[in-house]
């Protein structure tokens, strides 16, 4: 047998060396592609999650947002979260938007056995260092005679202005008509 001749042991060894390698090669090739998968899912969601959100001073605004009404309806309500990361309180003084031209904030409260909706004509205060939560049966803005009836996965375009940080810009993102009543 010449020396560049492989005896059937050596060409076995090969066979089985190339098994192996495939075998881990394709195991690990799914793992990283499950891992850059998941990698890319969680930077599209931060992205977006930090496109739906806008920031004044100290201030932060997640997640604005308003449901899908009827055609015939003719008011509609936004809802939000703000935080305020500064040391000093400040006002959430008023509230535009491309479909309203009357838009005001209200709060609810019981009276007697049923709930009724009033205007924070001063405004709605956001403490210091604390989140105020913008919420349907709670804090809301209220939008009159609306102008455009927005379907689920729209957006329109909106301003809060506050006391002492300004004004900032936000898009409410339409949700469905049931949202946050769970």
């Amino acid at each position: 047998m010449s020396s560049s001749a492989l005896s059937r042991q050596d060409v076995a060894s090969t066979h089985l060396y190339r098994a192996v390698w495939r075998w881990h090669f394709y195991a690990n090739f799914k793992e990283f592609t499950f891992a850059a998968a998941l990698t890319l899912a969680s930077l599209y969601g931060v992205a977006k999650s930090q496109a739906h959100q806008s920031s004044i001073g100290d201030l932060v605004i997640e997640h604005a947002w308003s449901r899908e009404t009827k055609a015939t309806d003719d008011v509609a309500a936004g809802f939000m979260n703000i935080v305020n990361n500064g040391p000093e309180a400040d006002t959430l003084i008023s509230v535009t938007a491309t479909i309203s031209d009357k838009v005001q904030l209200h709060n609810m409260r019981m009276n007697g056995d049923r709930m009724e909706m009033f205007e924070m004509a001063d405004g709605i205060e956001i403490p210091a260092d604390a989140t105020v939560q913008l919420k349907p049966k709670s804090l809301h803005v209220m939008f009159f005679k609306i102008k455009d009836h927005p379907k689920q996965g729209d957006e329109f375009h909106g301003t809060l202005t506050f006391k002492k940080a300004g004004t900032v810009d936000v898009e409410f993102m339409v949700e469905p008509p049931d949202a946050g009543m769970e």
